[in-house]
């Protein structure tokens, strides 16, 4: 594992430290020894005491430089992902449907039958206010990603402009703000596992939406400053109102689900057609 701009030994004589600071914070008991550990003595006047290194101290250690989970690093993630749709389901209710759609797609992907190098998912959610389309990509990102935290949010209707392109990947040399950085673009070169929510998409400048289709089959985007930020360990997910109304009929009972769904998929085809 690296650090940007630390080369070898010294990256790696830090994390050794760092992680032995952690270890003493915790002070296991020295019958607790695992195999390949590292022993740390530190002397006082009347006694010693040992701190053991573990490599979940290290791996704690190297999640707080890069912002990669610590399950992604220890090797939990399976078990996370064999019971993703059941926890999801705990914290969003009444979307079955959907909460088995995204856990089926994230398996997927973490299988390798996705195109390699894209993000781990890509999801549309449609539907009105409060129905728990902010609350599921919430879930995704503390299952997958240890935290809440791990999910950025974009609200789109800030982003109505063609100048909202450099806002997220930066400005080039010599324009005002180059020195910032995206706003997108850092986030993720700072923190590469993530949840990525595009809140109300449709309200977005075309030119937007045309990065965003190149960052769904690409997984990479260049910045400003000439970077490439890979998005292959993030979640994409993009919420819309379009149609909301012929799903609030259809609960309603005012029409058939099926054929709401039908409208709803008509007008997201009509607003695609109209960018292109």
């Amino acid at each position: 594992m690296s650090t940007v701009g630390c080369p070898f030994p010294d990256k790696a004589i830090d994390l050794i430290d760092e992680a032995g600071a952690t270890a003493a914070k915790t002070m296991m008991p020295v019958g607790d020894q695992e195999e390949n550990v590292i022993t740390l003595q530190s002397s006082s006047k009347n006694a010693v005491k040992e701190a053991i290194v573990c490599p979940n101290h290290v791996a704690q250690v190297v999640s707080q430089w890069t912002g990669i989970p610590v399950t992604v690093l220890d090797q939990e993630e399976k078990d996370r992902l064999i019971h993703l749709a059941s926890r999801l389901r705990e914290r969003v209710v009444g979307q079955d449907e959907a909460v088995n759609l995204v856990a089926q797609a994230v398996l997927r992907s973490r299988a390798g039958f996705d195109q390699p190098g894209q993000p781990i998912g890509s999801f549309l959610f449609l539907g009105s206010t409060g129905v728990g389309k902010t609350e599921l990509a919430k879930a995704l990102a503390d299952q997958l990603f240890d935290s809440e935290k791990m999910l950025v949010r974009f609200d789109m209707s800030e982003y109505v402009d063609r100048g909202s392109v450099l806002r997220l990947i930066g400005a080039p040399p010599s324009y005002k703000g180059h020195e910032d950085g995206g706003q997108l673009t850092e986030k993720i070169r700072r923190r590469p596992y993530s949840v990525i929510l595009f809140d109300e998409v449709e309200k977005a400048d075309p030119s937007v939406l045309n990065l965003f289709i190149q960052l769904l089959d690409d997984g990479v985007l260049t910045d400003g400053k000439g970077r490439t930020v890979d998005f292959k360990n993030t979640i994409i997910i993009m919420t819309s109102n379009l149609g909301a109304e012929h799903l609030t009929a259809g609960m309603a009972g005012k029409i058939t689900m099926e054929a709401a769904r039908d409208l709803v998929m008509q007008q997201v085809c009509v607003y695609k057609r109209l960018l292109l």
